[in-house]
């Protein structure tokens, strides 16, 4: 019988197999076996379930016994040891495995012990710790309901108060309108008639306080709901009441750090008991120190830029008045010289003359000692030449010399006005990162912070808006020639009118129609979003939060102009003239000027103008509410020519940040009083 090794004990000896269940071992082994032969007969524990082959490994990966055909399809690169091996790696780990299981055992049972104890006493103190904060929830609400109505009604007094006060004088304004309408001597009809727009006025405040959200309206369950809850919640939780308070605090405060000068230390709100808010809070915090350090680095990258250019510039203004120093220094040095060989070519000048006088004036005979002293003079004079034209070539080449010394400083000049270049680009690159990062911390939709690298912004708009009024407008102006044919018998001040006011009716009528290619352009782009995503729509303002409606404004904003070039050659100028004209009641209303009009830049200048301000969220709105013969507000329009307090004409709408908000630039009105 031939040795082999054994599959069960791993050594090389003569093997046998069981008659029973067929094991095949050493002889120790199939001994040992008898004990589990029953089992192994029963179960085929030693043969694999897949392959019928005898088991000789054990894969520590699904922890099953294999044979050796498994390594070939159902246990590709798993950790396969023979059977002894895995045997002898098991046992070993066997006392560890008991004493961690042990342990893990003492720990449940005393978390066990734990948990009864705390649920006796649950079951003692519980109820009674719910009783009491049953009763300060209820005590809460009784406190809410009472300031809830107390607050009601004081507000319905109001409201009542005021109706009360402004009927009467509504009433006195119609009588005081209705006794004068029939007064025809104009003194006694001015000193009876009293001004109804003040009463007017006055009742528009009435209406915008009523209408302001603390009114409440009786007949909506779902308005008297929501306050009374926000109400409860806010009394009953005054931590609540402190994380609205920083995140209303938030876009003032990264304002106030935008306009620092110097660097600031960072800052530590105040925490609460509750870690929700304290986590609300923590990322408040971290939002503000990180802007404060973002400013902090760029005011330091401002000074060191600053202290860098300081430099340079010491170095260049130094380098420069060196090199005109020596220049002028050298321009003496020439000088000196030219005048030196000016002086020796003048004296060569008189040798010549004398040589050729002396050789004409002496005859055939000549005493000997008259020529070796002319000869001698001769030569002193050629020495003389010889030295002057030395001194020539030495000062060509000092100026050569100097003019490439200039040359190199003109050369030092350039590099550090290219260095002063980049320094002041990565300036602007610092600027523009910080308002990026400030701008995504802040509120979506905000109109009162914009995106400072948007050249496009509210802000800039704004400015070419009055650099419009300034250039192109003046320039229109300037075409009072061309209506002056049309209307022979007006003066200069009536023909000024009449292009004032074809100016306004232009500018009004670009935005008018920017502003409405842009709301049914918004429209069409939500619905189809909304179609394509299957989402619903329930309100006008829901664009912010489409998808994809980020890169769809960008992309409006970024190809404003090329769109706006499209509008103006869409329509012909004869149709745009006959929709600026139409419907306005005006006498000295001209198509012909209208049409010459619309060849300006001023035109064209309109329409790009107010297309970015159309497509702008908020839109940007342009006052279209005031009236001729009313009065006007000073700090939101100033006059033209003459002065008053009432509006004769309006020469240039004023422009705000949207309807209801903030001036950006101010109107101009012809007023009278």
């Amino acid at each position: 019988m031939s040795k082999e090794e054994c599959r069960i004990c791993g050594y090389v000896k003569n093997c046998y197999q069981c008659c029973s269940c067929s094991l095949k071992g050493c002889q120790t082994c199939i001994e040992f076996h008898k004990d589990s032969c029953s089992v192994l007969k029963k179960d085929k524990i030693h043969l694999c379930s897949d392959h019928n082959e005898f088991v000789n490994s054990y894969c520590f990966t699904c922890f099953h016994l294999v044979c050796k055909n498994c390594s070939k399809d159902m246990h590709i690169n798993h950790n396969f040891v023979s059977i002894p091996q895995a045997v002898h790696n098991i046992r070993s780990e066997i006392p560890t495995s008991v004493n961690d299981l042990e342990k893990r055992k003492t720990q449940e049972e005393s978390v066990m012990s734990q948990f009864c104890r705390r649920k006796n006493d649950y079951e003692q103190k519980l109820p009674a710790f719910i009783d009491a904060a049953e009763k300060e929830l209820h005590k809460g609400i009784t406190v809410t309901k009472d300031q809830l109505v107390k607050q009601i009604i004081a507000l319905n007094e109001k409201n009542l108060s005021d109706v009360r006060e402004i009927v009467p004088k509504l009433d006195a304004a119609i009588d005081n309108l209705k006794s004068v309408q029939d007064k025809k001597f104009p003194i006694l009809f001015l000193s009876r008639w009293s001004n109804p727009m003040l009463v007017i006025g006055e009742h528009q405040s009435i209406l915008r306080n009523r209408e302001s959200a603390d009114d409440i309206n009786m007949d909506n369950n779902a308005d008297i709901e929501r306050i009374f809850r926000n109400s409860f919640v806010t009394n009953l939780n005054p931590e609540i009441q402190l994380m609205l308070k920083i995140a209303k605090n938030l876009p003032g405060f990264v304002a106030k750090i935008d306009k620092w000068k110097t660097q600031g230390d960072t800052v530590i709100l105040p925490c609460t008991d509750t870690p929700e808010i304290n986590g609300f809070i923590k990322n408040i915090e971290t939002a503000y120190n990180f802007i404060i350090g973002l400013k902090n680095n760029l005011i330091q990258a401002q000074n060191d830029l600053n202290i860098s250019i300081n430099k340079n510039a010491e170095w260049t203004n130094r380098e420069t008045n060196e090199r005109t120093q020596e220049k002028k220094m050298h321009n003496i040095v020439v000088h000196q010289k030219d005048k030196q060989l000016q002086k020796c070519e003048e004296e060569l000048k008189k040798k010549d003359e004398e040589i050729r006088t002396f050789k004409s004036s002496i005859s055939g005979k000549m005493k000997t000692n008259q020529h070796n002293k002319a000869c001698k003079d001769f030569d002193s004079l050629q020495q003389s030449l010889h030295a002057a034209n030395m001194l020539n070539e030495e000062n060509q080449t000092t100026i050569m010399c100097m003019e490439n010394q200039r040359k190199q400083l003109q050369d030092s000049i350039k590099d550090k006005d290219k260095l002063i270049q980049t320094l002041l680009l990565q300036k602007d690159e610092l600027q523009s990162r910080l308002s990026s990062i400030a701008g995504e911390k802040l509120t979506k939709g905000n109109p009162g912070i914009t995106d400072l690298s948007d050249p496009n912004r509210p802000m800039k708009i704004s400015e070419r808006y009055g650099e419009l009024y300034d250039n192109e407008w003046t320039d229109a102006m300037v075409t009072v020639e061309l209506i002056k044919p049309h209307f022979p018998d007006l003066e200069k001040s009536e023909l000024d009118e009449i292009i004032v006011r074809h100016l306004y009716r232009t500018l009004m009528f670009c935005y008018q129609e920017c502003k409405n290619i842009s709301l049914k352009q918004t429209q069409t782009i939500r619905q189809t979003i909304a179609e394509s995503f299957n989402l619903k729509i329930d309100s006008e303002n829901t664009e912010p939060n489409l998808p994809g409606w980020k890169e769809i404004s960008f992309y409006r904003k970024h190809h404003g102009d090329d769109f706006a070039t499209s509008l103006i050659t869409k329509c012909t100028s004869q149709k745009l003239c006959e929709n600026i004209l139409e419907n306005w009641d005006y006498s000295y209303k001209s198509e012909i000027f209208m049409q010459e009009l619309l060849k300006t830049p001023f035109f064209e200048k309109c329409v790009h103008l107010c297309w970015y301000m159309a497509i702008q969220e908020p839109m940007m709105y342009l006052d279209d509410k005031l009236q001729v013969d009313t009065k006007y507000n000073k700090t939101e329009y100033k006059e033209y020519v003459q002065s008053g307090d009432k509006v004769r004409y309006i020469v240039w709408p004023a422009l705000y940040l949207h309807e209801k908000g903030p001036l950006l630039y101010k109107g101009v009105v012809q007023a009278y009083f």
